[in-house]
Formats: structure tokens, C-alpha cells, sequence
């Protein structure tokens, strides 16, 4: 009988021994496979590498982090093991259409147990699928999800562009209390398509006695609410640190800076699209003070606007400073006017970081008497240039063709971000980008003209590089020797309909 009698011996052929190194032998030390030392390291250890390599994506493409997760899961049965049971490495909950992966979604909420929730929704409609974000599938979000879990949620971001939609949101969470909510984000995935705001734009309607945030939310500290009225929603302002108000347009002015004042410790403010309605002021008229502001981000607006804004606003000296889509003949004259803002009130002295989205030049930078040269000149303490979707006038102006002078006047400038650089704008909806071997050219010129008169040590690019450019690109910086900078393929390509952060402008 086969249960009973001895074992029969296999027939598969004895495989070879691994080629153990002589030096083991001769110190009598067991031989370690390859492989098996990572599994010596202790799970604490591989848990904060995971977690780091996740925390890279939160601000990438929402599949970015579970197509990461599940690669993880699939190096080893060890890792596997690491990823299936911390509940840490599930907290990330993303939803997105047109076939949200509703199994996924259960299964990350069940592996992430009583965690903190971060939960991104992308609820733009899609040109293939136009109706399958409807108020039942947002009813079916809200109740299966987002409310159930409302005490554990520590993010919770929206990207819309369906107004019916935002207010259905609304009808959920007017008035729920969420004590762990740190983050709330109800944001247009597409903020370029919008009209300049101007001193014409009439006050915006008043949402009557609808409440928002109305519940307990003791930690909110960031919030971003785009186009939908904040009149009248009740929002709890004392520890907000971080506002987003962009598409509100005009905005009642006496609201807007009793709203602003009422914040005590705000830190950073986007304005784009939107800001107070304009009114004849005086020497007396009341102002916003901001005494804890380190970053502004405006644009969006006529240049007649930004000059009314910045008499609304009293802020100290920033540190941060952003500028979005400006129309193309306002770009110059709008560092005339942050010239004579600064010359007049000092913002901008002690300025660390200037960003740029969508931002062209009407006068292409003949010498150092352009004006956003020599605005870029008296920022003595800027480290940080970061421009996206933006012209390669501005590169040209970095070159300092003429004038070495003003290139020592950036020496403080250590790190350099450049993504997407386009050609002048054809039309309302098209931005060309420049070939990339003439953007391989303008980078070379760029370091090298710079070179021993600045310290950029760190050159940033964006997604849109191939690994063929990419390879080209390093070969013709390493001719530069020691003037060589690292370079990171992390800025991402603000092309096409991608919703952006606050934080990326």
C-alpha cells in the first residue's frame, strides 16, 4: 500500500550545489544564498522604506500609488507579507473613474483597519464615458465610504468640474464632524480654462443660509474649496494654516477681509481666479492684515486686478512667491509692479522660493534692464526657481547673455526646476512644446554661461524626458566638470487637463 510502506525515492535529478565562495569555507562561515540577507532586516525597517517609496506618489497620477503597492507585493513572499499586514501602507484610498475598482478600494479599507484615511477622488467626467459620475455614483461614494470612514479620514480631496456634482457633495458632509480631518480639498481638475478675473467682475451671489464645515473639525489646517461661494458655509477658520480660494472670482470685499482677518495663523493663501471685488479705496479703507503669511501664489487676474489685490492684502516679507497663468502682454509690466510693491512695503526681500506656471514674456530679454531680470536680481536670498508651461524666454534670461554682472546677483540660487517648456501660446487652448534637443541645448548654454557665477547644485526636469534625451542631456552636462548639477526626473509635465496642488501651483 502507498499509505503504508517507505517513501519512494524522486526521481528528479539531484540539482548542483551553489557555488559557495572559497572564503566562507575557509572560515568555517554558513553560506548566505543570494537574497536572503534582506530578509534579516527587520520589518520595522522595510516598513519605513515602503513607506517612503509611497509617500513619493501622493502627488502623482492617483494609480501611481496602489500599481506601486502591488509591485512591492510581487518581489517576494516576504515583502508580500511586510505590505498585506501593516495597515499604514493602505491608508491612500484612491477613487477614479469611468470604472472605479470598488473590490480595490474594499479591500485597502479593510487592510488599513482603524488608520488614519487619506481618500483622493477624481470625479472629472471622461470623454469615453461623460455620464459615470452621476449623484448615484456620488450617493454610492459618500454612503459605502467616505461617511462610514468620516472619523478616520485625515484627507479628503475632491477634483470636480461638475458643479451639480459639488453641490451633492455638499449635501453629504454640510454638517458631519470629522475630528481627524487635517486636509479638505473640493478643487477644478482644469483651472486654465477660465476668463482673467478684472475691477469689472461684478461681487459674486451670496449662497444664502447653506452651511459648510459646520461640524467639528479641530485639526483642519488645509483647505481648498475652488468656484463654490464660501459665503454663509460656516467654516471654522481657527486652525486653518493653508487656503486655496481659487474660482471664487470676485468676492464681496468686506467678507473677504473679515474671512482673512478671522484667520489667526495662515501661512499661505492661493488666489488664482479669485480675490475681493473691486472698490474705490482710500488711505482709510480697512486692509486684510496677514502677519503669518510665508506664501502667495496669484494669477488668474488683469494686471489692473493684482495692483487693487496687493493694496487689499498687508502681508510681512514672504518666502514664497507664486505666479499663475498670467495673460501674455501683462507678464513684464507684472514684475514692474512687484518691483515697486517691494521697493514700497519689502516682501519680497527675504524671498527663498519663486515658482512659475504658465507665465510667457511679451519682450524677449535683450539685456539686464528687462524688467523680470531685474526684479530676479534683487532677490538676494533667492534658493529655488521653479517654472512650469513656461516659455524659453525665461531660460534665455536666466543666461544673462550680456551682462555677467547680473549673474552674480543670484549666487544665493541652489536649486532649479524647469518642466515643460513651450513655444509662444497659438491660441486659447494650445501650448507646443519646444523639441526637446533644442531644450537639451538651451540647458547646456544655460550651466554653461552660469558656471562659477551661480551654485544651482541640483537641476530638477520634468516627465516628459525619454531615457534617450535623458542620456543625452547628462552626457553633454558632465563637460561642465565640477560645475556639473545632480539631476532629478521628478518635476512633473503640467501638460494636457491634470489637476494640480496648491503646492505645485
Amino acid at each position: 500500500m502507498l499509505c503504508g510502506g517507505p517513501r519512494r525515492r524522486s526521481m528528479v535529478t539531484n540539482t548542483p550545489e551553489p557555488d559557495v565562495p572559497q572564503s566562507s569555507i575557509a572560515h568555517n562561515q554558513p553560506y548566505t544564498p543570494p537574497g536572503a540577507a534582506i530578509l534579516r532586516i527587520p520589518p520595522e525597517i522595510v516598513l519605513t522604506i515602503f513607506e517612503h517609496v509611497l509617500a513619493g506618489a501622493n502627488y502623482n497620477y492617483l494609480s501611481d500609488i496602489p500599481r506601486t503597492r502591488w509591485k512591492l507585493m510581487l518581489v517576494c513572499r516576504h515583502f508580500c507579507t511586510i505590505v498585506a499586514s501593516y495597515a499604514t501602507l493602505w491608508t491612500f484610498v484612491p477613487v477614479a473613474g469611468p470604472f472605479p475598482n470598488f473590490c480595490a478600494i474594499d479591500r485597502a479599507l479593510l487592510r488599513a483597519g482603524a488608520a488614519h484615511l487619506q481618500f483622493y477622488l477624481d470625479l472629472r467626467l471622461d470623454s469615453f464615458e461623460e455620464n459615470w459620475c452621476n449623484p448615484e455614483m456620488v450617493d454610492k461614494v459618500m454612503t459605502r465610504y467616505i461617511l462610514p470612514k468620516i472619523s478616520q479620514v485625515e484627507k479628503l480631496i475632491f477634483i470636480v468640474d461638475d458643479t451639480d456634482i459639488v453641490d451633492h457633495i455638499f449635501s453629504y458632509i454640510s454638517t458631519c464632524s470629522a475630528p481627524t480631518l487635517m486636509t479638505f480639498k473640493l478643487v477644478v481638475g482644469d483651472l486654465l480654462q477660465m476668463e482673467s478675473l478684472s475691477i469689472q467682475h461684478p461681487s459674486t451671489a451670496s449662497c444664502g443660509d447653506q452651511l459648510f464645515f459646520a461640524g467639528e473639525h479641530p485639526k483642519l489646517t488645509t483647505l481648498s474649496i475652488h468656484f463654490v461661494p464660501i459665503y454663509s458655509r460656516a467654516v471654522s477658520t481657527s486652525s486653518i494654516r493653508h487656503l486655496d480660494l481659487s474660482l471664487q472670482k470676485a468676492i464681496d470685499p468686506s467678507f473677504f477681509i473679515d474671512f482673512m482677518t478671522s484667520i489667526d495663523y495662515l501661512e499661505s493663501l492661493t488666489l488664482r481666479n479669485a480675490g475681493p471685488a473691486f472698490e474705490h479705496r482710500t488711505s482709510q479703507s480697512p486692509v486684510a492684515h496677514l502677519p503669518f503669511l510665508r506664501r502667495l501664489t496669484i494669477g488668474g487676474m488683469s494686471l489692473e486686478y493684482v495692483e487693487y489685490l496687493l493694496t487689499v492684502i498687508r502681508v510681512p516679507p514672504l518666502k514664497e512667491l507664486g505666479v499663475f497663468a498670467m495673460e501674455p502682454e501683462d507678464c513684464d509690466d507684472l514684475w514692474s509692479i512687484f518691483a515697486r510693491y517691494n521697493s514700497q512695503y519689502s516682501v519680497f526681500n527675504e524671498l527663498e522660493m519663486l515658482e512659475l506656471f504658465q507665465v510667457t514674456m511679451s519682450n524677449p530679454p535683450t539685456s539686464i534692464y528687462h524688467p523680470f531680470a531685474q526684479f530676479l536680481s534683487s532677490l538676494q536670498h533667492l534658493r529655488t526657481i521653479r517654472m512650469r508651461r513656461i516659455t524659453a524666454d525665461y531660460i534665455e534670461a536666466l543666461s544673462a547673455r550680456e551682462d555677467v554682472s547680473w549673474a552674480l546677483e543670484v549666487m544665493a540660487l541652489e536649486v532649479l526646476e524647469i518642466s515643460s517648456v513651450v513655444l509662444d501660446k497659438a491660441d486659447d487652448d494650445d501650448f507646443e512644446p519646444v523639441p526637446m534637443q533644442d531644450v537639451v541645448k538651451m540647458l547646456l548654454d544655460l550651466f554653461e554661461r552660469r558656471s562659477r557665477h551661480w551654485n544651482v547644485k541640483r537641476l530638477h526636469l520634468g516627465d516628459e524626458w525619454d531615457e534617450a534625451r535623458q542620456e543625452s542631456l547628462l552626457i553633454s552636462l558632465r563637460t561642465l566638470g565640477e560645475w556639473t548639477p545632480i539631476v532629478h526626473w521628478d518635476a512633473r509635465a503640467p501638460f494636457f487637463h491634470d489637476y494640480y496642488d496648491s503646492e505645485e501651483i
